[in-house]
């Protein structure tokens, strides 16, 4: 079983960068924004950093011709 909790957001940079498969790879896999808040964290500024790079990548993916069979498998 792969474990998914220790996987960190990529930079703008990255994302802008990447092809379809490693987008839906985060897409799919990556935490909720602002779900990885560590105890005494600010969850606000969490979110503030996290929730443009979900918004690129599901437009980045979209654009790329979004989800479809072939990328269904994972592993």
């Amino acid at each position: 079983m792969i474990e998914f909790q220790n996987l960190e957001y990529p930079t703008i940079e990255q994302v802008n960068n990447a092809n379809l498969e490693q987008l839906d790879y985060w897409y799919r896999h990556l935490p909720s924004p602002g779900y990885s808040i560590k105890d005494g964290g600010d969850f606000e500024k969490l979110l503030e950093k996290e929730l443009p790079i979900m918004d690129y990548i599901f437009c980045r993916l979209k654009d790329l011709g979004g989800f479809h069979s072939e990328l269904i498998c994972d592993e």
